[in-house]
């Protein structure tokens, strides 16, 4: 599915402003057709792991609290005012204002994703910037929360270790490495230097900015992960057992079990372990 008409069957003997109108009615026609949720959808798609399950969660939530209509059509959502919009989504979700900040870029990148799809004819949101209603603004920086002492990290990674080769990997590489868990979750086999015990990152600092990193591990640590690897010698590291790589949100479930087994009640969870690293 498209948003624009790869044919618009425009006769060449138009002049160039009736061209451009009827071109701008082809491509009206067929935002009339397309579902709201199916944009968000196909927008999804265009964005990096973390960045797309960050702001697929932030539709849900949209949908959710009613702020958007999932039915409603590209044609009527073109029409609205966006920032009146943008305005509602920042003031009516819950939570920090980290939180809401992260929620209402969600909702701008949508509309200029629209915006450059649909040739102009769906306009950006503007974020406020008005003193006092910004829409983005700094946020203090907080020194790291809680951390774990090297016994609570002991048996955090004998719970996790207990389940399964892989989750004990995860958590272990995140801690040794000092890396986020998104770094860890988009490793591939191609990045590990066997012969230097170290695996190669990639940190996006942006959609189009990423930085490469490299990190060494011990060598016991290496060759259980060759052991968790068994036959393959491509693709992501870490898998499920369908193939398909995790989500931040399978490593909070299992990193949470792990933290109660193992008796500590601290918040972080995935964040926790880097914190833990540089502290």
């Amino acid at each position: 599915m498209s948003l624009v008409p790869k044919n618009t069957n425009i006769d060449e003997k138009f002049s160039y402003h009736a061209t451009q109108h009827l071109k701008k009615e082809t491509i009206w026609e067929v935002l009339q057709k397309i579902a709201l949720s199916q944009a968000v959808e196909l927008f999804l798609k265009t964005l990096s792991g973390g960045t797309a399950e960050t702001y697929g969660f932030a539709f849900k939530k949209f949908f959710e609290l009613q702020l958007l209509d999932p039915k409603m059509m590209l044609g009527s959502f073109a029409i609205i005012n966006l920032e009146s919009k943008l305005d509602q989504i920042k003031e009516g979700i819950d939570g920090k204002e980290a939180t809401k900040q992260v929620r209402a870029a969600a909702f701008v990148s949508f509309t200029g994703f629209l915006q450059r799809k649909t040739e102009g004819l769906t306009k950006k949101a503007v974020p406020n910037k008005e003193k006092g209603r910004k829409t983005f603004q700094k946020i203090r920086e907080k020194t790291a929360g809680d951390v774990l002492s090297l016994e609570e990290v002991e048996r955090f990674l004998t719970a996790l270790k207990r389940v399964n080769l892989r989750n004990y990997l995860i958590g272990a590489i995140q801690l040794q490495g000092a890396k986020r868990i998104s770094e860890v979750l988009e490793a591939r086999i191609e990045d590990v230097d066997w012969k230097a015990d170290a695996i190669r990152f990639t940190q996006k600092k942006s959609e189009v900015l990423e930085k490469r990193t490299q990190a060494f591990f011990p060598g016991h640590l290496m060759r259980s992960l060759r052991e968790y690897l068994g036959e393959r010698d491509a693709g992501l590291i870490f898998i499920k057992r369908s193939g398909r790589g995790l989500s931040r949100f399978d490593v909070r479930q299992f990193y949470q079990s792990a933290y109660k087994r193992a008796g500590i009640n601290k918040k972080g969870l995935t964040h926790m372990l880097r914190a833990t690293t540089i502290t």
